[in-house]
């Protein structure tokens, strides 16, 4: 894992959105392995998408039909947290908090 560490002052003068794409490949690889596998959809969906400005990168999960069923994903924050009658199974969390100092 590498440590990146952006001064504000050279935010206008560095492209980031490389550095940010790759950071957040990341975090998207550590989670696939840690998603509990039912029939396999919510692994399938887990993506990374950066906007116009290029200047945030965000990792999704869901909100997209999955390959296995062809069901829409709606459910991982009910994994993820659990439910009253469904303990949490977390795989987001632990991919994130790897990297909360990079």
């Amino acid at each position: 894992m590498a440590r990146w560490v952006l001064y504000p002052d050279a935010s206008g003068k560095v492209d980031v959105s490389p550095l940010l794409r790759y950071l957040a490949e990341d975090v998207a690889d550590d989670m696939r392995p840690l998603t509990p596998v039912d029939e396999g959809d919510m692994v399938s969906t887990i993506r990374v998408l950066t906007y116009g400005s290029k200047t945030s990168a965000r990792v999704t999960v869901g909100g997209i039909p999955g390959k296995a069923t062809g069901k829409p994903v709606d459910y991982a924050h009910f994994v993820e947290r659990g439910t009253s009658k469904m303990a949490a199974q977390p795989f987001m969390r632990p991919a994130l908090y790897r990297y909360r100092s990079a």
